[in-house]
């Protein structure tokens, strides 16, 4: 999928796989995202090759 279309709110997942993180900040070439792992909330950041964009429904 896509990801030139990326914007704040939008769900994206490592190509390796992981879990669905929710994007909280995008530039030309890096993303930055928030996940949680149970109750512990994790952030970082990503170049923007190694991301999907996943559906939400």
């Amino acid at each position: 999928m896509d990801t030139t279309n990326l914007f704040t709110g939008s769900l994206v997942r490592l190509k390796s796989g992981g879990p669905v993180m929710t994007v909280i900040n995008v530039n030309t070439s890096a993303v930055e995202c928030r996940w949680f792992d149970g109750a512990t909330p994790h952030k970082d950041i990503f170049p923007k090759s190694a991301l999907e964009q996943v559906n939400s429904f």
